[in-house]
C-alpha cells in the first residue's frame, strides 16, 4: 500500500517535541518509523538527503527505529468529502437485512 504523506513538522518545546503528520492513510508502525528518522536527521546520524532517499525507497529497511507507542495519538480524522453518505448507505442496508431477518446488528 502506498500513503501520500501530505505534511509532517514538528514542534519543539522545552520538554517534547511534537511532530504533526498527515497523509492519505497510515500503516501499522508508519508514523513510529517515520519519526524516528526524523529523530535520527535531528541528532545528525543521517542528512535530510539520505532521509528523502529513505522515505523515496519505500524499503521500511532503510529506515531508523521505531520510537515507543508511549504518547501517540490519534488527534484527528478528515473523510472526503460524501464519504459519509456511502458509509450511511451502507449502515442502513445492513440494518435492513439485519431487521428481516430478526438477528441483532453487531
Amino acid at each position: 500500500t502506498i500513503c501520500e504523506i501530505l505534511h509532517a513538522h514538528r514542534e519543539i518545546q522545552p520538554s517534547v517535541w511534537i511532530f504533526h503528520v498527515g497523509a492519505n492513510r497510515f500503516l501499522r508502525g508508519m508514523v513510529r518509523a517515520l519519526v524516528g528518522t526524523l529523530l535520527e536527521v535531528g541528532l545528525g546520524k543521517i542528512s535530510l538527503e539520505e532521509f528523502g532517499r529513505i522515505i523515496e525507497s519505500r524499503d521500511r529497511s532503510q529506515a531508523g527505529p521505531n520510537v515507543a507507542a508511549k504518547g501517540l495519538s490519534l488527534t484527528e480524522v478528515l473523510y472526503p468529502e460524501g464519504s459519509w453518505v456511502a458509509i450511511s448507505k451502507i449502515t442502513d442496508a445492513r440494518r435492513e437485512r439485519t431487521e428481516k431477518s430478526g438477528q441483532k446488528d453487531t
